[in-house]
């Protein structure tokens, strides 16, 4: 059934499954098997925790690029020349706040510099969802919630 879900999404002309997947990495890896992050709200929904989902769609809509729209979160890049991509399994689940979250590092080279980003994901009702994600070192380290301006809080998945 779940293949046929995916079948159908990407029948219907989006990069990113209709359901959340079984594992945190699966749908890490069909964000980095995407051409590019989101352009489209359905696709935010997708993958997106809902407070983060609600939050990139008021970026989408700017008139001028905002800190989550304006570079690939993926590569921590606006260009990008990537090798050695490495998608490790997602840690152990661990519950927070009545949720359960799982965390997955993604190592790669950009333009031969080793990189790595850290996607959190939380369990929802529709499965696996992006809660943040962590890139960068020192004074150039990021977060999304922090480029969505949410506040600090409890994730809502």
């Amino acid at each position: 059934m779940l293949k046929a879900l995916i079948a159908a999404a990407t029948i219907l002309g989006s990069a990113y499954p209709a359901h959340g997947l079984d594992d945190p990495d699966q749908l890490v890896r069909a964000i980095y098997d995407a051409k590019s992050l989101p352009t489209t709200e359905l696709d935010s929904d997708r993958i997106l925790a809902r407070d983060a989902s609600a939050a990139y769609k008021l970026q989408l809509k700017a008139d001028e690029p905002k800190p989550a729209t304006d570079f690939d979160w993926r590569y921590d890049s606006q260009e990008w020349e990537i090798t050695d991509l490495v998608i490790s399994r997602g840690s152990n689940p661990a519950f927070r706040d009545g949720r359960t979250f799982s965390d997955v590092t993604v190592t790669f080279k950009n333009f031969g510099k080793p990189e790595t980003v850290v996607w959190t994901l939380c369990l929802g009702v529709s499965g696996w969802r992006v809660a943040d994600v962590k890139g960068g070192d020192g004074e150039g380290a990021w977060t999304l919630r922090e480029l969505l301006e949410i506040p600090p809080g409890e994730v809502q998945c």
